[in-house]
């Protein structure tokens, strides 16, 4: 078994573990810094772990002299004031839609709200929603219980772990579909057009332009460029959250071409996101995919409609046609070229068979 130890917790202490299917969280109380504390703590682990292998464990965690459940156990409560919380930063647009239509609503429908029941809600999810629907109220509730935890309303996040237990359809090669270069260019020129969304152009380009991941892009800050030259990526932004590394790799650095250098040079500096949301924030990418990005791509019935991923497969798809060497493909994308071959290089639609 993995041995059972202490937790900093913002500064108090938990003990979180995993017995026979079901997880544990303990608050045993004092400061993490305390050695005092701490030792406790250690002592407590350490009797948990012996319980268990003499078969003589606790369930209900009352014999280790801690804290089982959370002070503030109903999740309607936790939301609402983290809702309140984030009415100061976020549009009224988005308070709206992923905050009171998407939780909101569901946390109504729920069979229950108690935190310590969070797997009863988790399991309901899944029965209910699609995966996918599921894994991004998960993202909230997760971010939600994180706050709280951070404001003192709980000792611990429940739904910590639950959104990365979700495996999503990973892409395969049916799904890729690349944009023709004249198709890309289109696309690029409606967004440049377009009343509502030319906002966000720069990052259309970006991503056409360079192959790079959309999580990739989001995160990028001006101080990842260097002397307008080179870019280096080393974060990104996934289910509202910043991650310190990449997919595949902790960082990579890419020269820019002169088409990149230029669309740098253009943009215009908001704060320190090369790419900020209108308000200022990270670009909600799910909220790009079907707003902007499905109402520019309404505007050319001409083109297949296809999801704002295929920019990196167009632009690996363009670079191999291009004749550019597969290990450069890969360095610049972030992917060995085992990969590149089998999962992004797909091919121009107008391809025929040569008669042979």
């Amino acid at each position: 078994m993995k041995k059972i130890k202490p937790i900093n917790n913002n500064g108090s202490i938990i003990i979180r573990f995993s017995f026979e299917g079901n997880r544990f969280n303990l608050s045993t109380g004092g400061n993490f810094n305390n050695k005092a504390d701490l030792d406790k703590a250690n002592y407590i682990a350490a009797k948990i772990m012996l319980d268990i292998s003499q078969g003589e464990f606790d369930p209900s965690l009352l014999s280790y002299g801690g804290t089982a459940k959370n002070p503030e156990d109903d999740l309607k409560n936790i939301w609402s004031k983290y809702r309140n919380f984030k009415s100061a930063t976020l549009a009224k647009s988005t308070l709206k839609k992923d905050f009171d239509k998407r939780v909101g609503n569901c946390l109504k429908k729920l069979p229950t709200t108690d935190l310590n029941n969070s797997t009863k809600i988790r399991d309901w999810l899944l029965a209910n929603k699609t995966a996918s629907e599921a894994r991004r109220i998960l993202v909230q509730l997760k971010a939600c219980c994180k706050w709280a935890t951070q404001s003192g309303l709980i000792f611990y996040n429940p739904f910590d772990e639950m959104p990365s237990q979700i495996k999503l359809k990973r892409c395969t090669q049916e799904d890729i579909n690349p944009f023709t270069l004249e198709e890309r260019d289109k696309i690029i020129q409606a967004f440049k057009s377009s009343t509502y969304y030319s906002y966000y152009c720069p990052l259309v380009e970006f991503i056409f332009y360079t192959g790079c991941r959309p999580s990739e892009a989001l995160a990028l800050e001006w101080t990842d460029v260097i002397l307008g030259k080179k870019i280096i990526f080393n974060k990104a932004w996934v289910e509202q959250e910043k991650q310190t590394h990449l997919k595949t790799q902790k960082k990579r650095i890419i020269n820019l071409n002169e088409q990149v250098e230029n669309l740098i040079g253009s943009i215009q500096k908001r704060n320190y996101l090369i790419f900020p949301s209108k308000g200022g924030h990270y670009i909600d990418w799910h909220n790009f995919h079907a707003r902007a990005w499905k109402k520019v791509l309404e505007t050319l019935p001409e083109i297949e409609y296809r999801n704002p991923y295929q920019m990196r497969h167009t632009h690996i798809t363009l670079a191999l046609n291009y004749g550019v060497l597969i290990a450069d493909i890969a360095k610049n994308c972030g992917n060995s070229p085992e990969i590149i071959l089998k999962n992004y290089a797909g091919v121009t639609r107008d391809f025929v068979m040569p008669v042979f």
